[in-house]
Order: C-alpha cells, then structure tokens, then sequence
C-alpha cells in the first residue's frame, strides 16, 4: 500500500499528471469505487490528478488553492476509507478473508464498522442523486 501511495504522489506531481489515466497506476476497481463517491457516478477516465486529489479528498483534504499538496497522513486516511469502501462493495471471496486476517480483530471489527457506515452513506446518497433526474 505505501508503495502504491508513493508512486501516486509521485505520478500526480509529474507534467502529464493531467492527462494520464489512473488506471496505469491503480486496479479498476479503486477508480469505481472512489469516481462514484466523489463524482456520483462510475468514471473509468479519471486522471492520476484526479484520482489523487479525489483520495486526497476523502481523506480530508479540502483542495483549496491555498491548501498546496496534500500530506502522508490525509493519503493515508483517504486510503483506508476507500479500502474500507471497496471491501464493503464487493462479494466475501477467498482474497478478502486473507485481507481480514492481515487486521488485528479489534482493527478489523473498526473497520467494518467504518466500511458499513459509508457504505449505507454511499447507498443513501444514490439514492438521493437518482431521486433528482
């Protein structure tokens, strides 16, 4: 994971951060997950900036302009709230278990917890936005 984050800082500080997909640097599933909670609706065409300052905002990062780059700690928490968000998407699988067990079960019962909650908030604000068309 922290290599992960660390190319994607990277990536987003380079020139063609604007115009290269995010898809080169993290799995599919990550972009779904976080285009529909930012953008409410799936985008597979977000930007490494995109998707960096999307993180960055789940995090808690408020992309003022006078905010500069956002630091470890807010990619970090944007990090886990998504993990936490793509494990509650998804289907029990043999890959989740292992996942789990990588946790101590005090964190993991946090962070199922955590995932439930946004999960209901991501479900209620669909459903909120299908409402409005």
């Amino acid at each position: 994971m922290a290599v992960t984050l660390l190319n994607l800082r990277e990536a987003s500080r380079r020139d063609d951060a604007g115009t290269r997909r995010a898809d080169t640097l993290v799995s599919s599933e990550y972009i779904e997950v976080l285009s529909l909670k930012r953008y409410g609706k799936v985008r597979d065409d977000l930007t490494v900036r995109e998707f960096f300052l999307a993180l960055a905002r789940l995090g808690g990062h408020q992309n003022r302009k006078c905010d500069g780059h956002p630091g470890w700690l807010v990619l970090w928490r944007g990090w886990m709230k998504l993990q936490a968000m793509l494990m509650a998407t998804s289907p029990p699988n043999a890959e989740n278990v292992v996942k789990a067990q990588q946790f101590p079960p005090a964190t993991f019962a946090l962070k199922q917890a955590c995932s439930d909650l946004l999960f209901r908030k991501l479900i209620a604000h669909n459903a909120f936005l299908n409402s409005l068309s």
